[in-house]
């Protein structure tokens, strides 16, 4: 019976079926002397499912959960999701806690390291620190070796320097506006 609904809870997963596959995730974890990988992948398919479902604070519980029990690389996407649901609640300086902390044991998950990152690279561009945000995208670009990840950070870094730009020209033109007024 176990085997079924696990089997049911990934096939769902799979499909994108995402309350079906909390709906199964949650019948696997009823199980007495369930195998602690099948428990850690039950309560990552309902982290990932509340995270796709746009349900805060329920993501936020099984992936602490995870992050908690686990040095997997289920740890690693948990602590991303954590930081990434901190962020779009507008708690930047959690997030950022959350994320730098994360970062000190995610080691070989590189993939996960790069998208912390890159996500870190926004939240400091929501707190207005773009010297902090283009340090941590060089890093990526510096030193990630997947090329979609790589892609996006330069594209965010080069976003960052457009900004920086554009504060340039206003600064100047604002400077110019006031030694024409005297």
């Amino acid at each position: 019976l176990l085997r079924c609904r696990d089997q049911l809870m990934r096939a769902h997963f799979r499909k994108e079926n995402w309350e079906r596959a909390i709906h199964y995730a949650k019948l696997v974890l009823t199980f007495e002397k369930l195998p602690a990988r099948t428990a850690e992948e039950a309560h990552m398919t309902l982290a990932r499912c509340y995270y796709k479902l746009d349900e805060g604070e329920n993501c936020l519980a099984y992936s602490r959960k995870i992050l908690s029990e686990s040095g997997s690389e289920y740890a690693a996407e948990a602590a991303y999701m954590i930081g990434d649901v901190l962020y779009r609640k507008g708690e930047h300086k959690q997030a950022e806690r959350e994320l730098r902390k994360a970062v000190q044991t995610m080691g070989s998950y590189r993939d996960w390291m790069a998208r912390t990152f890159i996500l870190l690279s926004d939240i400091y561009m929501a707190m207005d620190d773009l010297v902090q945000a283009k340090s941590v995208l060089k890093t990526v670009i510096d030193r990630h070796d997947g090329p979609d990840l790589v892609e996006l950070a330069k594209q965010k870094y080069q976003m960052i320097e457009e900004v920086e730009r554009e504060r340039s020209r206003k600064q100047f033109e604002d400077a110019m506006d006031l030694d024409l007024n005297e």
